[in-house]
């Protein structure tokens, strides 16, 4: 089941572990997270590493179809992102997790990989080494 631009914003938040447990996001953490997707998403889609077709609408948030396999990946990389406004820009742990979200991305977004090779008729490549009888007309 799709994710929504919320979801992803709380999950964001999260991550960055400024909440006490069982508290919900203020406002201001979450129009500051939510000033930060959009230029992400287009960041993530110019770099061929992550496309969502739907990101939602902000102020408020609303909307938004983020694939599962996307979605806590894009959390630990946005988590970065946004990480200098909440004066965690120094840390190591989120870095990590930033990284190792984008391989993660990258390897969902990879084609699958194909086994089957494609066989050319021989009538067109010719047959190599066969001795090719002409006729002669006399």
């Amino acid at each position: 089941m799709p994710k929504t631009r919320r979801e992803l914003i709380d999950q964001i938040i999260d991550k960055l572990g400024v909440l006490v447990p069982g508290q919900s996001p203020g406002d201001e953490a979450v129009s500051r997270v939510d000033a930060i997707l959009d230029p992400s998403f287009a960041t993530l889609a110019a770099l061929d590493i992550a496309y969502v077709a739907d990101i939602g609408t902000p102020n408020p948030p609303t909307g938004g179809e983020i694939e599962d396999a996307l979605f806590l990946p894009l959390a630990d990389w946005m988590a970065w992102q946004v990480a200098g406004g909440f004066n965690l820009s120094d840390s190591p742990s989120l870095k990590v997790l930033a990284d190792q979200a984008e391989q993660v991305m990258i390897t969902i977004g990879r084609p699958a990989p194909t086994r089957r090779t494609l066989r050319t008729d021989l009538q067109l490549t010719g047959a190599r080494g066969a001795v090719i009888n002409s006729y002669r007309g006399t």
